[in-house]
């Protein structure tokens, strides 16, 4: 998705505020998303749900086009 097509979908839709831990503003979801892009897999440390931990990367066929995505989710302790 280009950067004025997800800045469309955010102006919509809104970053709803979902635990403390939840991205909030365009800015650090831009920066978060070059991170992601980066390192090739994404990160969701009780954003979504508190005491949730998640990872997640996209799996590639032969020609570097996404097929799938592998995604994992713990409980943190304490």
């Amino acid at each position: 998705m280009t950067e004025e097509k997800l800045q469309q979908v955010i102006e919509k839709i809104g970053l709803p505020s979902i635990t403390k831990f939840t991205l909030r503003s365009f800015g650090v979801l831009k920066k978060e998303l070059k991170k992601i892009r980066s390192q090739g897999y994404a990160v969701d440390d009780q954003e979504m749900r508190l005491g949730v931990f998640r990872i997640a990367s996209p799996v590639f066929d032969q020609d570097g086009k996404i097929i799938a995505c592998l995604g994992v989710a713990g409980l943190l302790s304490g």
